[in-house]
């Protein structure tokens, strides 16, 4: 008897050995692929266009140790809105750790992938006793571009995401302090934004019923995160009324399947191959029916929330490949006529997850502004001061590197008469008459203007003779202040 137990025992410690060896190894894995798109990276600036708001309205509140009411420079002037959290725990931060908001938003995301990891491993270990399946989708997850695309540009969305996933795996643990914790950290969640607290919620209810636990403090937690959710946008709705019904948006937040399937260039879409493995998944969830109400549940939601809000594809993407994973366990435990038709299909599903992962990574390690950008910007930043008008989606560059006034930019929601300034903004852009395009200049004290290559490859102009571009280059009332291959400034001569 005393031989069997020690066996047993041995048995236990070596299981245990193997499992943390195992995590260990899957933690090394995922740390080397979040790390590519920074090996990769041919500039030393801070990728996105999302990552210099942050960065700016992080910087803003950490000079002025306070959240200013207005912002000075953006719309050469506009009401100072948070609709998250999110810059206010940065510049804290920054405030604690004595280290600049642009150190912190080139390594934050790294850390903040690898800990979702982490939490995500264990939850999962909760909610799925397999052990197979988690390993698979341990594998998956570093892979799937909207995760590598959290771990890598500096975002609004990451902590969200992962105290949502920390708040579900301490709600389910045995101990009080840790359910305690869980429900303060999901009061918190609404800070960040409705779409968070939705999903958050939602992750809790469907989890909790499925696993019949703590069900009782359902309606208390939802109770609570209406409160701080109302908290949350009253204030912001009593000083500022409701937001422009129409606001400014880059084409890339539209939902769409070019912006929600990496494969067709979205920066933060989902794998192709990931939804035609969560397809043969849900099939074998299918089976039982109704018994997997939860997961069709979730799925459904955060299909339906990701058209309203894109950025639900974050939340969308891990039950993608959830159910990825079940495809794959399904595939490899199926009989097939053909075992070489069978294995060349999992080959050809896998090189197409690994395809995908990869095309992200250099998708994003490519993403703009280029150095000569930054350059151009930073030429900008050392001329005297005056509104600078460019395309929209570069006004956070303008105010974060060239610390210029922008006549437009995306952060549109509390800005007065904001149609006029589109119309004026189209009219100065595309318009070949010099009289009114200068008028519209004085007008707004417009004294730079700002284009990239993208504006003048289809984002705004397909032609070098059209509107503006003509203008620039055709009257004496404009000067070249910097151009290369990527970048103009120029000057406008009163």
């Amino acid at each position: 008897m005393k031989t069997v137990s020690r066996k047993r025992t041995h048995q236990s410690n070596f299981t245990k050995s193997l499992v943390k060896w195992q995590f260990i190894l899957l933690l090394i894995y995922c740390f080397l692929i979040l790390l590519l798109p920074t090996l990769l990276r041919p500039y030393a600036t801070i990728p996105g266009e999302e990552s210099y708001s942050l960065v700016r309205e992080a910087t803003v509140i950490r000079g002025s140790g306070t959240i200013p009411s207005t912002e000075k420079l953006s719309f050469d002037g506009r009401s100072f809105v948070l609709f998250s959290i999110m810059p206010i725990v940065i510049a804290a931060i920054a405030f604690l750790t004595s280290t600049s908001v642009q150190v912190l938003a080139k390594f934050l995301p790294l850390i903040f992938g690898l800990i979702i990891f982490v939490i995500l491993y264990f939850l999962i270990g909760k909610v799925i006793t397999k052990d197979k399946l988690r390993t698979i989708v341990m594998l998956i997850l570093p892979l799937s571009p909207p995760f590598i695309y959290l771990s890598y540009i500096f975002n609004y969305h990451a902590l969200p995401l992962l105290l949502t996933l920390l708040a579900l795996l301490l709600f389910f643990s045995e101990k009080k302090i840790s359910l305690t914790i869980s429900i303060i950290i999901l009061a918190l969640i609404p800070f960040f934004g409705w779409i968070h607290a939705a999903m958050a919620f939602l992750s809790l209810l469907v989890i909790a019923i499925a696993k019949k636990k703590h069900t009782r403090l359902l309606p208390f937690i939802l109770i609570l995160m209406l409160i701080t959710i109302t908290l949350h946008y009253l204030p912001i709705i009593i000083k500022h009324g409701f937001a422009n019904s129409q606001i400014l948006k880059q084409p890339s937040s539209n939902f769409n399947f070019k912006n929600t399937i990496s494969d067709f260039g979205a920066s933060f879409g989902i794998s192709l191959f990931a939804i035609i493995l969560a397809a043969v998944g849900l099939g074998e969830l299918w089976k039982k029916k109704y018994q997997n109400a939860g997961i069709y549940i979730i799925l459904m939601i955060s299909i339906i929330l990701s058209i309203i809000h894109l950025p639900a594809l974050f939340y969308l993407n891990i039950v993608i490949i959830i159910l990825a994973a079940t495809g794959v366990v399904r595939i490899l435990n199926s009989k097939w006529t053909s075992p070489i038709i069978k294995n060349t299909t999992l080959i050809l599903l896998i090189c197409g997850l690994i395809f995908s992962g990869l095309t992200s990574v250099t998708l994003l390690a490519n993403t703009a502004p280029s150095q000569s950008v930054a350059e151009g910007l930073l030429k900008l930043r050392a001329k005297p001061d005056g509104v600078v008008l460019s395309h929209p989606s570069k006004g956070f560059w303008i105010l974060t590197i060239a610390y210029k006034p922008t006549f437009i930019d995306l952060n549109s929601e509390y800005v007065p008469n904001l149609n006029e300034r589109v119309n004026d903004l189209n009219s100065m852009f595309y318009s070949k008459d010099l009289t009114n395009t200068t008028k519209l200049l004085q007008e707004y004290n417009i004294k730079y203007i700002f284009l990239d290559d993208p504006m003048k490859s289809g984002q705004v102009w397909t032609r070098d003779e059209e509107g503006l571009l003509f203008l620039l280059k055709d009257s004496e009332r404009f000067k070249s202040i910097y151009a290369d291959s990527d970048a103009e400034v120029w000057e406008y001569l009163e």
